[in-house]
């Protein structure tokens, strides 16, 4: 139970301190939501409070992951969370990085 305390902590913290800035972490899910949806199917992208889920082939997901990780950006499972770690530059560059990614 000692790890349940421990997320627990952060969640409070996050309440606590950061429930303003949540709403950019959404903002930020949101525009990288629009971003893919542009790219794949709208029906591919789900986005929900500051998480956005990616519903792609296994294989399209892995070289878009390859896309990315050319351009040092670091992804790995198809649910993507924005939190207070990522900036709008952050954003802005990833995105930048999706509306390059070429299918062939």
């Amino acid at each position: 139970m000692r790890q349940a305390g421990i997320i627990a902590a952060g969640g409070l913290h996050a309440l606590q301190y950061q429930r303003e800035r949540l709403v950019d972490d959404h903002l930020h899910a949101e525009r990288v939501a629009q971003t893919l949806a542009k790219r794949f199917s709208p029906n591919t992208v789900r986005q929900n409070t500051n998480m956005v889920n990616l519903e792609l082939e296994t294989e399209t997901y892995a070289r878009l992951q390859q896309h990315l990780r050319e351009r040092d950006i670091q992804v790995d499972r198809p649910r993507w969370v924005l939190h207070l770690d990522i900036s709008g530059a952050d954003v802005d560059t990833l995105c930048a990085a999706i509306e390059c990614f070429r299918f062939d």
